[in-house]
């Protein structure tokens, strides 16, 4: 069949008909498939996962130091004292026979007995810290009195300026108490807060801090043990006056543990 005849086209000049433009065919792109691109809901999941994975590093890393630490405070201590902390010294043993008691000293501290009854041990000169916080030079003085006389300052009522604190002697005798209370005294003329005027050993009573201290309490005891202060007066130490410390100094070795260790040793016969 002849198209031309079909096709108005066909009728027009020859001129028209060799400048027609003919469009290719339509290829068909059924098969072809596009990648859409990544919604904003797949980012945020995305997002998510990933702040989850970084949250749960950081739980791991955090536990292992917790781990790590713990494991640091329960290896056991190691007691071995340095030569930079280590308290080192040399003591003589007393012995009165007049007291019926003995203990060990500093071979640096003096001993003076009246041989009536009355005990002092001196330390040689230190340094002390008063209740205003100046640091001085002075003395230690603890004092065993058979005969129960208390300091005026004392007064009919002192206060605990901190709680009393429980020690054990070394090797008490089968006439002595195993433990004793020391007990931290300010008398009531002392007015600044924290002032130590004395540490007295007494025994089974044991006060709280601010609480009051009847004297009637301490005359009961016997001996009566004092520990108490004194500040120079001149260069030698040869002229003292009585001192107020600070409180804080009961955590220094001064008193902490060469003060303690002659009342530790103490033994009463």
């Amino acid at each position: 069949m002849d198209l031309k005849s079909h096709d108005p086209i066909f009728n027009q000049p020859s001129s028209l008909y060799d400048n027609r433009v003919v469009e290719p065919p339509i290829k068909s792109y059924g098969n072809f498939k596009v990648n859409p691109r990544p919604t904003k809901k797949k980012k945020s999941k995305k997002f998510f996962y990933g702040l989850i994975i970084i949250v749960i590093l950081l739980i791991i890393v955090i536990f292992s130091l917790f781990m790590t630490k713990s494991n640091k405070a329960n290896k056991p201590v190691n007691h071995k004292k340095t030569k930079s902390n280590s308290l080192v010294i040399k003591t003589n043993n007393y012995n009165s026979s007049t007291s019926n008691l003995s203990f060990n000293y500093p071979t640096n501290w003096t001993v003076n007995d009246n041989g009536n009854g009355l005990i002092k041990i001196i330390s040689p000169i230190v340094k002390l810290t008063s209740d205003n916080l100046i640091t001085l030079n002075g003395k230690i003085n603890i004092t065993i009195n058979q005969q129960a006389v208390l300091p005026t300052a004392f007064g009919s009522y002192s206060a605990a300026v901190d709680s009393s604190q429980l020690i054990s002697y070394n090797a008490p005798t089968t006439v002595q108490r195993g433990q004793t209370y020391l007990t931290f005294v300010q008398y009531p003329t002392t007015t600044v807060l924290g002032g130590l005027d004395g540490i007295y050993v007494t025994g089974a009573f044991g006060y709280q801090k601010l609480q009051e201290i009847p004297a009637t309490d301490i005359l009961k005891l016997s001996p009566l043990i004092i520990v108490s202060f004194d500040s120079c007066s001149n260069s030698s130490c040869s002229i003292v006056a009585p001192l107020t410390i600070s409180n804080k100094m009961l955590q220094t070795s001064l008193i902490d543990q060469t003060t303690y260790n002659i009342i530790k040793s103490l033994q009463i016969n």
